[in-house]
């Protein structure tokens, strides 16, 4: 293996973006995260629910079995051999498997989608399987297998269905990612990054939410249908409950997933009794506007950057 000069691939991310906090750019958080799991699934030949894409995460990833795949499996169902460049599908067991951490009062509990996410992203990037410039690592070109030719298609074809082959059977990253004095590195800096990351991604995410609430209440109201408002909002509603829920409006513990509830049924009453467009966009389109803003301008969440840079640099 060349650790040096790899082959690679561009893939989702753009020039120089990394793997952690992604969203800064001219696309909204919630339009580039929807975008790169349709394409990651298409790519990938994965259903849906084999992949976790995450608003912390560039990228997003697939989610291992625990316990593995099962007598005669080497991948997911569906998988297509393309796919099989990509690292991310040859993840090392301690890397696939998410950690149970104990803590000093003998309760545990398994990492969360958020944890687990952000640690691979850092081993990721850490070990040099994803570069911001230049992609992600080519796993069968390390191997001289060209996925561009049709032999070498069949012949991962012919793997993945369960025929040995004695190249594709030693592949193996833990060379790349594996730290014999330090093998838990990232579990560590993954508790002391992700909280802010949680913060700063809720500004982010927020910010394109407001810019998307912003556009759908100032709508041209002669040629809206209420029906097309409706379910605009009820869709941005449903991002900022996933993403932004727990994101605190006040003093008094009021959080987005508040709003959400009130808006949501603020609007469904107002599409079963009385469709106006304008009592929509001017009552709880506004209402979760208005919230939304309130995260996305918030000065206590914006420090998060602030500590995420330094963090960044005494990594430097």
């Amino acid at each position: 293996m060349d650790f040096f000069t790899p082959p690679r691939r561009t893939w989702l991310t753009e020039p120089d973006e990394h793997l952690l906090l992604p969203g800064m750019g001219s696309v909204p958080l919630h339009a580039l995260v929807r975008g790169r799991l349709r394409a990651a699934t298409a790519d990938w030949g994965l259903d849906p629910t084999d992949v976790l894409a995450t608003p912390l995460v560039s990228v997003p990833l697939p989610l291992y079995y625990e316990g593995g795949f099962g007598p005669g499996r080497r991948r997911w169902d569906g998988v297509r051999p393309e796919a099989m460049t990509h690292p991310l599908l040859w993840l090392p067991e301690r890397l696939a498997q998410r950690y149970e951490m104990i803590f000093p009062d003998g309760t545990s509990r398994i990492e969360s989608d958020a944890e687990y996410c952000v640690r691979v992203a850092l081993e990721a990037e850490a070990a040099g399987l994803f570069d911001p410039a230049e992609g992600w690592v080519d796993v069968l070109a390390l191997h001289d297998l060209d996925i561009g030719d049709p032999a070498v298609r069949d012949r991962v074809s012919r793997w993945l269905a369960g025929v040995d082959d004695p190249v594709l059977d030693s592949i193996d990253l833990s060379d790349w990612t594996e730290r014999a004095g330090d093998p838990d590195w990232a579990l560590a800096q993954t508790q002391v990054l992700v909280a802010d990351l949680v913060a700063a991604s809720w500004v982010i995410a927020c910010e394109g939410l407001t810019t998307s609430l912003m556009n759908l209440v100032q709508a041209d109201r002669t040629s809206t249908k209420f029906s097309a408002a409706h379910t605009a909002l009820l869709g941005f509603a449903r991002v900022a409950s996933d993403w932004v829920g727990a994101a605190p409006l006040t003093g008094a513990g009021t959080t987005i997933e508040d709003t959400v509830n009130d808006v949501t049924g603020w609007a469904n009453d107002l599409a079963a009794s009385n469709p106006s467009l304008p009592e929509l966009l001017d009552g709880p389109a506004v209402a979760l506007l208005e919230a939304v803003d309130a995260v996305r301008s918030n000065p206590v969440l914006a420090e998060s950057f602030d500590s995420l840079a330094e963090v960044a640099a005494l990594a430097d």
